[in-house]
Protein backbone atom coordinates (compact mmCIF):
# COMPACT_ATOMS: atom_id res chain seq x y z
CA UNK A 1 0.00 0.00 0.00
CA UNK A 2 1.29 3.46 -1.22
CA UNK A 3 0.03 5.07 2.04
CA UNK A 4 1.75 2.92 4.54
CA UNK A 5 5.25 3.41 5.72
CA UNK A 6 7.07 1.12 7.75
CA UNK A 7 10.13 2.21 9.38
CA UNK A 8 12.55 -0.79 9.76
CA UNK A 9 14.47 0.79 12.30
CA UNK A 10 14.10 1.69 16.23
CA UNK A 11 17.22 4.49 16.29
CA UNK A 12 15.12 7.34 17.58
CA UNK A 13 16.81 9.93 15.55
CA UNK A 14 16.45 7.93 12.55
CA UNK A 15 12.40 7.65 13.27
CA UNK A 16 12.57 11.56 14.09
CA UNK A 17 14.12 11.83 10.50
CA UNK A 18 11.96 9.85 8.68
CA UNK A 19 8.64 11.62 10.35
CA UNK A 20 9.90 14.95 9.57
CA UNK A 21 10.11 14.37 6.14
CA UNK A 22 6.66 13.00 5.99
CA UNK A 23 5.53 16.15 8.26
CA UNK A 24 7.12 18.55 5.48
CA UNK A 25 3.71 19.56 3.91
CA UNK A 26 2.20 20.72 7.31
CA UNK A 27 0.85 17.15 9.08
CA UNK A 28 0.72 16.40 12.18
CA UNK A 29 0.52 13.05 14.18
CA UNK A 30 -2.30 11.41 15.77
CA UNK A 31 -0.85 8.12 17.50
CA UNK A 32 -1.20 4.88 19.09
CA UNK A 33 0.41 2.14 20.20
CA UNK A 34 0.23 -1.68 21.25
CA UNK A 35 1.54 -5.08 21.31
CA UNK A 36 -0.58 -6.29 19.13
CA UNK A 37 -0.50 -9.68 20.47
CA UNK A 38 -4.05 -10.51 20.27
CA UNK A 39 -5.67 -12.57 17.50
CA UNK A 40 -6.26 -10.09 13.97
CA UNK A 41 -10.18 -10.14 14.17
CA UNK A 42 -9.40 -8.19 17.92
CA UNK A 43 -7.18 -5.48 17.28
CA UNK A 44 -7.97 -4.51 14.44
CA UNK A 45 -12.03 -3.63 14.92
CA UNK A 46 -10.02 -1.15 18.08
CA UNK A 47 -7.97 0.25 15.62
CA UNK A 48 -9.83 1.56 12.85
CA UNK A 49 -12.67 2.62 15.54
CA UNK A 50 -10.27 4.62 17.37
CA UNK A 51 -8.50 6.20 14.58
CA UNK A 52 -11.86 7.01 12.78
CA UNK A 53 -13.11 8.67 16.54
CA UNK A 54 -10.31 10.40 16.31
CA UNK A 55 -10.83 11.73 12.10
CA UNK A 56 -14.56 12.66 13.49
CA UNK A 57 -13.53 14.56 16.51
CA UNK A 58 -9.92 15.96 16.51
CA UNK A 59 -8.78 15.98 12.52
CA UNK A 60 -9.23 18.86 10.42
CA UNK A 61 -5.90 18.94 8.23
CA UNK A 62 -6.48 16.09 5.43
CA UNK A 63 -2.09 15.58 5.71
CA UNK A 64 -2.70 14.51 9.27
CA UNK A 65 -0.63 11.13 9.70
CA UNK A 66 -1.53 8.21 11.52
CA UNK A 67 1.47 6.62 14.01
CA UNK A 68 1.33 3.34 15.36
CA UNK A 69 4.29 2.38 17.79
CA UNK A 70 4.50 -1.00 17.76
CA UNK A 71 6.86 -3.16 20.48
CA UNK A 72 9.50 -4.19 19.12
CA UNK A 73 10.74 -8.06 19.51
CA UNK A 74 14.16 -6.59 22.22
CA UNK A 75 10.47 -4.82 23.48
CA UNK A 76 8.12 -8.03 24.12
CA UNK A 77 11.03 -9.91 25.18
CA UNK A 78 11.69 -7.68 28.45
CA UNK A 79 8.18 -7.87 29.04
CA UNK A 80 7.95 -11.19 28.99
CA UNK A 81 11.16 -11.27 31.20
CA UNK A 82 8.81 -9.16 34.17
CA UNK A 83 5.70 -11.12 33.65
CA UNK A 84 7.74 -14.44 34.47
CA UNK A 85 8.26 -16.11 31.11
CA UNK A 86 11.74 -15.56 29.69
CA UNK A 87 13.20 -17.59 27.02
CA UNK A 88 9.71 -17.54 24.77
CA UNK A 89 9.82 -17.37 21.80
CA UNK A 90 6.16 -15.21 20.14
CA UNK A 91 5.25 -13.54 17.40
CA UNK A 92 7.52 -11.23 15.41
CA UNK A 93 7.36 -7.45 15.69
CA UNK A 94 6.54 -7.85 11.84
CA UNK A 95 3.52 -10.37 11.85
CA UNK A 96 2.21 -8.09 15.11
CA UNK A 97 2.59 -5.02 12.79
CA UNK A 98 1.48 -7.18 9.88
CA UNK A 99 -2.21 -7.46 11.52
CA UNK A 100 -2.83 -3.72 11.46
CA UNK A 101 -0.68 -2.43 8.12
CA UNK A 102 -3.06 -3.52 5.06
CA UNK A 103 -6.43 -3.16 6.94
CA UNK A 104 -5.43 0.39 8.45
CA UNK A 105 -4.32 1.61 4.94
CA UNK A 106 -6.85 0.17 3.38
CA UNK A 107 -9.85 1.31 5.31
CA UNK A 108 -7.83 4.83 5.57
CA UNK A 109 -7.28 5.28 1.93
CA UNK A 110 -6.61 8.73 2.18
CA UNK A 111 -4.55 9.22 4.78
CA UNK A 112 -0.44 8.39 5.50
CA UNK A 113 -0.06 5.44 7.48
CA UNK A 114 3.50 4.92 9.66
CA UNK A 115 4.16 2.38 11.62
CA UNK A 116 7.36 2.87 14.13
CA UNK A 117 8.84 0.50 16.67
CA UNK A 118 10.68 0.63 19.83
CA UNK A 119 12.63 -1.22 21.97
CA UNK A 120 11.88 -0.12 25.46
CA UNK A 121 8.98 -1.37 27.32
CA UNK A 122 6.63 1.14 27.02
CA UNK A 123 6.45 3.93 23.98
CA UNK A 124 7.40 6.82 26.60
CA UNK A 125 10.85 7.35 25.42
CA UNK A 126 9.89 7.49 22.04
CA UNK A 127 7.13 9.71 22.53
CA UNK A 128 9.22 11.97 24.29
CA UNK A 129 11.87 12.15 21.95
CA UNK A 130 9.51 12.93 19.40
CA UNK A 131 7.93 16.12 21.07
CA UNK A 132 11.46 17.06 22.41
CA UNK A 133 12.18 17.05 18.49
CA UNK A 134 9.02 19.30 18.15
CA UNK A 135 7.33 16.92 15.85
CA UNK A 136 3.22 18.42 16.20
CA UNK A 137 1.69 15.84 18.29
CA UNK A 138 -2.17 16.66 19.06
CA UNK A 139 -3.83 13.28 20.19
CA UNK A 140 -2.22 9.64 21.90
CA UNK A 141 -5.32 7.04 21.87
CA UNK A 142 -5.20 4.14 24.03
CA UNK A 143 -7.49 1.28 24.51
CA UNK A 144 -8.42 -0.08 27.74
CA UNK A 145 -5.93 2.11 29.98
CA UNK A 146 -6.97 5.10 31.99
CA UNK A 147 -10.72 4.51 31.12
CA UNK A 148 -11.81 2.77 34.25
CA UNK A 149 -11.90 5.37 37.21
CA UNK A 150 -11.23 2.74 39.67
CA UNK A 151 -7.96 1.19 38.06
CA UNK A 152 -6.93 3.77 36.36
CA UNK A 153 -3.88 2.32 34.87
CA UNK A 154 -1.22 4.66 33.65
CA UNK A 155 -1.40 5.91 29.61
CA UNK A 156 2.78 6.20 28.94
CA UNK A 157 3.78 9.27 27.55
CA UNK A 158 0.43 10.91 27.87
CA UNK A 159 2.13 14.39 28.51
CA UNK A 160 3.51 14.67 25.12
CA UNK A 161 0.56 14.83 23.54
CA UNK A 162 -2.04 17.97 23.05
CA UNK A 163 -5.24 15.37 23.85
CA UNK A 164 -4.86 11.71 25.02
CA UNK A 165 -8.12 9.62 24.61
CA UNK A 166 -8.79 6.59 27.20
CA UNK A 167 -10.64 4.36 24.86
CA UNK A 168 -13.06 1.53 26.08
CA UNK A 169 -16.47 -0.34 24.95
CA UNK A 170 -18.02 -3.25 26.31
CA UNK A 171 -16.50 -6.70 26.44
CA UNK A 172 -12.92 -4.94 25.90
CA UNK A 173 -10.41 -7.27 26.70
CA UNK A 174 -7.03 -6.27 28.93
CA UNK A 175 -4.08 -5.76 26.83
CA UNK A 176 -1.29 -7.82 27.03
CA UNK A 177 0.58 -6.04 29.02
CA UNK A 178 -1.95 -4.12 31.52
CA UNK A 179 -0.97 -6.10 34.90
CA UNK A 180 2.58 -4.60 34.25
CA UNK A 181 1.57 -1.15 34.20
CA UNK A 182 1.31 1.00 37.47
CA UNK A 183 -2.15 1.82 38.20
CA UNK A 184 -1.89 6.20 38.43
CA UNK A 185 -4.08 9.02 38.16
CA UNK A 186 -3.81 11.22 35.26
CA UNK A 187 -5.79 14.48 36.10
CA UNK A 188 -5.86 16.46 33.35
CA UNK A 189 -4.06 14.52 31.10
CA UNK A 190 -6.63 12.28 29.74
CA UNK A 191 -10.34 11.88 28.73
CA UNK A 192 -12.22 8.98 29.03
CA UNK A 193 -14.32 8.30 26.24
CA UNK A 194 -16.86 4.68 25.68
CA UNK A 195 -17.22 4.54 22.25
CA UNK A 196 -20.99 2.39 22.68
CA UNK A 197 -21.90 5.79 23.69
CA UNK A 198 -19.93 8.37 21.38
CA UNK A 199 -21.75 8.89 17.72
CA UNK A 200 -19.59 8.95 14.77
CA UNK A 201 -19.94 10.52 11.07
CA UNK A 202 -21.61 7.43 10.40
CA UNK A 203 -24.54 8.52 12.49
CA UNK A 204 -24.02 5.65 14.76
CA UNK A 205 -22.25 4.81 17.77
CA UNK A 206 -18.80 3.25 16.95
CA UNK A 207 -19.52 -0.25 18.95
CA UNK A 208 -22.92 -1.68 19.62
CA UNK A 209 -23.79 -2.38 23.52
CA UNK A 210 -22.68 -5.88 22.78
CA UNK A 211 -19.27 -4.46 21.69
CA UNK A 212 -19.99 -4.90 18.60
CA UNK A 213 -18.24 -3.01 15.84
CA UNK A 214 -20.80 -0.45 13.86
CA UNK A 215 -18.58 1.24 11.40
CA UNK A 216 -18.97 0.33 7.91
CA UNK A 217 -15.35 -1.51 6.99
CA UNK A 218 -14.29 -1.57 3.25
CA UNK A 219 -14.56 -4.45 1.88
CA UNK A 220 -12.03 -6.20 1.55
CA UNK A 221 -11.17 -5.56 5.27
CA UNK A 222 -14.54 -6.82 6.24
CA UNK A 223 -13.81 -9.62 4.34
CA UNK A 224 -10.77 -10.66 6.05
CA UNK A 225 -12.36 -10.19 9.32
CA UNK A 226 -14.65 -13.24 8.30
CA UNK A 227 -11.72 -15.52 7.11
CA UNK A 228 -10.33 -17.70 10.12
CA UNK A 229 -7.25 -16.57 9.87
CA UNK A 230 -8.44 -13.15 11.04
CA UNK A 231 -9.53 -15.03 14.42
CA UNK A 232 -6.52 -17.78 14.36
CA UNK A 233 -4.84 -17.29 18.14
CA UNK A 234 -1.52 -15.87 18.45
CA UNK A 235 1.35 -17.93 18.21
CA UNK A 236 1.86 -20.88 20.65
CA UNK A 237 4.96 -19.73 23.03
CA UNK A 238 7.71 -22.03 22.04
CA UNK A 239 11.26 -22.41 23.28
CA UNK A 240 13.82 -19.94 22.04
Amino acid sequence: MSNCKLINETNKLFVVRQLKILCEEGGSLHCTNGGYAHPASEVIPLAIAGFQFVTDRFVANPKDIFLVAVNSDDSMHKIYEKNGTPGIRRESMYIRAGKLTGTLATQFSGRTIVFAFHDEETPRDLFEFLNSSGLPLPTLHKWGYGADPLHPHKIEGAHCFGKTLALTKPGLKKPFAYDLTPEETQPGLIRPFDLSRETGSHDATYFSQDGELLLPLAPSVQKYLDTPAAHRPATPPTPN
